[in-house]
């Protein structure tokens, strides 16, 4: 790996670890980093990657006016935008509300009816992933990277199974939407993991 490619790698994990940390302190305490991203710093791979915060807030809603999107914008002012409401229409467990754009994008999850604990509440979210190796959750603490599922990702990978999740979704165009979403993030993992077998499930 090139210098700039390690500094850039750097400069990332410590973005994450501070728009983490402001979530965490200011709206909720468990939230975390999940999906791609985590992946790609759990097998220390160099594939470009949205940072995706999960949080739970106490009501539940979408858009500009919501009071979920206000928390954020408290936090992080006019570099808060709106995000694309479409882009998890499939399910009724977490909605993208927000997201910043900077050298690194970062897009804020709200989680509709969290459990309580930390680990049921990333079982819940995984639930509704459509991809296997995204299964995986990060905590970014001041000294350590925590790694959530992890052993589920190491047999995924000894394996070499890339497993796609279609039709999740409560009703035909809700699924239409979010199948059109799955094949193109489908697209790209077989790019980034070519030697992996790849199955559907419908």
């Amino acid at each position: 790996m090139k210098i700039e490619e390690i500094e850039k790698r750097y400069r990332k994990i410590q973005y994450a670890r501070e728009i983490l940390g402001l979530v965490r302190k200011y709206i909720d305490p468990n939230a975390f980093i999940a999906g791609g991203f985590a992946l790609a710093l759990y097998l220390e791979m160099d594939f470009d990657k949205d940072i995706d915060i999960f949080f739970s807030s106490p009501n539940f809603d979408m858009g500009m006016d919501s009071s979920a999107y206000n928390q954020l914008e408290l936090i992080f002012g006019d570099n808060l935008k709106v995000a694309n409401r479409l882009t998890y229409a499939y399910n009724k467990r977490f909605n993208r509300i927000g997201k910043l754009n900077s050298e690194f994008n970062v897009d804020f999850i709200q989680i509709s009816k969290a459990p309580k604990c930390r680990h049921k509440t990333m079982e819940y979210v995984f639930e509704k992933f459509d991809i296997n190796l995204c299964k995986i959750a990060l905590i970014l603490t001041s000294n350590n990277s925590i790694f959530y599922n992890n052993d589920f990702i190491d047999e995924q990978v000894k394996n070499k199974e890339l497993v796609i999740e279609y039709n999740i979704a409560d009703r035909k165009l809700e699924n239409d939407i979010q199948n059109a979403v799955t094949e193109k993030r489908q697209n790209k993992y077989e790019k980034r993991f070519p030697d992996f077998k790849v199955r559907k499930e419908k």
